[in-house]
């Protein structure tokens, strides 16, 4: 399993890549993404760390009551998996683990990808990408 990027929800998602364009990240195109409901853009620097860029279309996104509760910020980590999403995920669910969203395709990815969380002292969403 390996780190595939961070996503970072925002209100404004233009002005913050210009933000990471004049720290000296790339940035891809923009993204809508109508399956999440989202705007996306990447951002990168020197393929040390990649940052998608989140931005809800309406108020159906899943990172809209994110946006209204926490004024943005870090929304998950997602990590690339080396098997079956359906398997991991199995796995996952026996070990406690709470399934935000179901496996599905994603546009950005050309992939399938999952949301879930275990309940521990630090909540992390985790986002799978097979």
């Amino acid at each position: 399993m390996k780190l595939n990027h961070i996503g970072i929800v925002v209100r404004d998602i233009e002005t913050e890549a210009a933000f990471y364009k004049e720290l000296g990240f790339s940035a891809s195109e923009l993204i809508i993404n109508e399956s999440q409901n989202v705007k996306e853009i990447f951002v990168s620097q020197n393929s040390n760390v990649t940052i998608e860029l989140l931005e809800p279309l309406n108020k159906t996104s899943p990172v809209y009551n994110f946006l209204n509760n926490k004024g943005g910020g870090v929304h998950h980590l997602c990590y690339e998996i080396n098997e079956d999403i359906d398997v991991f995920l199995t796995k996952q669910r026996k070990e406690g683990a709470v399934i935000i969203c179901k496996p599905i395709y994603d546009i950005a990815f050309d992939n399938r990808i999952a949301f879930f969380y275990k309940q521990r002292k630090m909540i992390e969403v985790v986002e799978i990408l097979q």
